[in-house]
């Protein structure tokens, strides 16, 4: 018996397979091979070490036919075809010689499959295993998979198979090198495409998933398999706080353009410059709180310390929730709001017992472990009670947004009636309404007349919603207020009605947004984002990875605004142009209401107001 094998190197991305040759009868047989079989097999060895596997995969295959059940043969035509290149055939051949009796005709078998599997992961990578899409990826993946396995059952058969024990460690360490790699090329990607508030809805989600986990754990911190899941929650929690210095490049780009919508803020006022450097100076200190934050998590995670853990994601998710609201534009507030509220009313209608819900009378889930139902609850409660609070903030800066953007609204269409009035001296070509060009004016008077119609209904819907904003934001705040001071004092029943209210009137401002804006199925998304976010079972760096994601995420701002301004520019700017006054005054109508939308240019005193002046807020839950 002869055994020539070599071990798989992955560093050099030279992967081998093993190839295992082996001759003489096997004692395990009564009856050894015919001497037709043997002088076969001696051939095709002879033609196997001088690298002549044509001929080698044919001696072997003859050898096969004269002895069609020998495991040792089929192991031998198995390393031929193997070296030929007929991967399939040769697997085909090494699973049945691995049921050989002889343990280590077996085990050779099982090794050398675990050799071809990995060599089909190898080919999967191709010449540059980090740059495969994720269909490759998991092609790879399991055929390595597949390798680890083989290498498995070699140990089972023989536990001093010292290759085997090598190219499964190997494999393991660069399973771990190269997924690692992925994950770091796909937050690359995901920094560059996404704009602002699409990246950080991205790392708040992932944010929210991993305090789920977090709550998870603690909830059965005895658990035998919580050692990993701890490593793991604490890798990824150090992993996310390097989101952060992205986070604040994106702030700061999007603070400086000069063209908006990048630039929510309007800088043309007394002390424009300065005041934007102290904006920016705020959201600079509050994205590093939040990495400050994530990085005491994650000791606190270290130390299996969860109260205090789950204490500084919180922290986290607040200071996310700051940088949002000062970019975030009217209308995706409002949605965030309705469908929030919406979630928490639903969730607590449907709960067993709601209204009698407090510390002293838990559920009956609850009441099967005394000595712990009382701290849940009292969780639980902090919990709703920090929910709350969330909605509050939201509202309170919808109805400072509402009163700018009104007020951007109403200037643009006091500039559109201006420019409409101007146009209205231009002549029409000197040409009647007679004739084929005459039809042509009369089709582009019907048109304009259409969108002009379109847009003072747009702007009229919004300018609606934005009033009901300023009026009911006042009362929307008081009672959302004394909704999270009851679930602060552990009354779920008194908070219910405040909280029903709350958001009849967030409904109901929601209602008179334009059609195009009201998005109805918002709250549902917003139901099933946080769902998904209430999985404690799903890892935050690659579970969320293919989704995404993202109930906040907003479209592109910029692109937005420089297709409005080219279209604007393009048909406005000329007094020569075939447009009628009409058509004139709806595309100028339009530009103004996109511009609203977004509204860029006029939120210097809001900014003033929300990240001026860094007020304490009590939180003393």
């Amino acid at each position: 018996m002869r055994n020539e094998s070599c071990r798989i190197q992955l560093g050099d991305k030279k992967w081998l397979f093993a190839l295992v040759t082996l001759l003489a009868a096997c004692p395990a047989y009564a009856v050894g091979p015919s001497t037709s079989a043997i002088q076969k097999v001696e051939k095709g060895v002879k033609y196997f070490q001088t690298a002549r596997f044509v001929e080698a995969k044919k001696a072997f295959a003859d050898a096969e036919a004269a002895e069609p059940d020998n495991p040792l043969i089929q192991f031998d035509h198995a390393c031929a075809l193997a070296e030929s290149n007929e991967v399939e055939k040769a697997r085909e051949l090494y699973l049945q010689s691995a049921l050989a009796k002889d343990p280590k005709v077996a085990a050779s078998s099982h090794y050398n499959l675990g050799g071809l599997a990995a060599t089909l992961g190898r080919v999967a990578l191709g010449e540059d295993p980090v740059a495969v899409n994720k269909e490759q990826r998991k092609v790879a993946i399991d055929h390595l998979m597949t390798a680890v396995g083989h290498y498995r059952d070699c140990l089972r058969v023989d536990s001093d198979h010292a290759d085997a024990r090598y190219n499964l460690e190997l494999l393991r360490l660069y399973g771990k090198q190269i997924q690692a790699q992925w994950d770091e090329r796909d937050r690359e990607e995901q920094r560059k495409e996404k704009n602002l508030l699409e990246f950080l809805a991205m790392i708040e989600q992932k944010e929210s998933v991993l305090r789920s986990q977090a709550e998870g754990i603690s909830a059965d911190p005895g658990s035998p398999g919580n050692r990993l899941a701890i490593r793991l929650l604490s890798e990824n929690q150090r992993s996310l706080r390097e989101e952060i210095a992205p986070l604040k490049v994106k702030i700061h780009k999007q603070l400086n353009s000069s063209s908006p919508p990048a630039n929510p803020l309007d800088v043309n006022v007394d002390g424009g410059t300065e005041k934007m450097k102290e904006i920016a100076g705020v959201l600079m200190d509050i994205s590093d709180e939040a990495a400050e934050k994530m990085d005491r998590a994650a000791d606190a995670i270290d130390a299996m310390d969860w109260k205090i853990a789950l204490k500084y994601q919180r922290d986290v998710l607040d200071r996310f929730n700051e940088i949002y609201a000062t970019f975030a534009p009217f209308v995706a507030i409002l949605q965030r709001a309705v469908g929030e509220q919406k979630r928490l009313v639903s969730d607590h209608d449907t709960q067993s017992g709601a209204h009698s819900l407090t510390v002293d009378n838990p559920s009956s889930e609850d009441s099967k472990n005394p000595e712990t139902s009382k701290a849940t609850m009292v969780d639980r409660f902090d919990q709703l009670a920090w929910q709350q609070d969330r909605i509050t903030d939201w509202v309170r800066t919808l109805e400072s947004k509402a009163r700018l953007e009104r007020d951007t609204l109403a200037k643009a269409e006091s500039s559109a009636q201006d420019n409409a009035k101007l146009n209205t001296t231009i002549p029409s070509n000197g040409n009647d309404l007679e004739g084929p060009q005459g039809l042509e004016e009369k089709d582009s008077v019907s048109i304009a007349a259409d969108d002009a119609h379109e847009a003072s209904v747009h702007a009229d819907a919004m300018t609606k919603a934005l009033d009901k904003a300023i009026e009911l934001g006042p009362e929307i705040v008081a009672r959302s207020s004394k909704a999270m001071s009851e679930l602060k004092n552990e009354r779920l029943a008194d908070a219910l009605p405040e909280q029903k209210e709350t958001f009849r009137m967030l409904q109901e401002i929601a209602d008179l947004l334009p059609k195009d804006d009201s998005q109805p199925d918002e709250g549902d998304k917003q139901n099933k984002d946080q769902q998904n976010k209430d999985q404690p079972g799903q890892e935050g760096e690659k579970g969320s990875r293919d989704e995404q994601e993202e109930s906040t995420a907003q479209p592109d701002p910029k692109k937005d605004s420089n297709d409005s301004q080219d279209e604007g520019s393009s048909k406005l700017s000329s007094n020569t142009d075939n447009e009628s006054p009409s058509r004139q005054q709806a595309l100028s109508i339009l530009q103004k209401v996109r511009e609203r939308e977004q509204q860029h240019r006029q939120l210097q005193k809001q900014m003033e107001v929300m990240r001026g002046i860094r007020v304490p807020v009590e939180r003393d839950w």
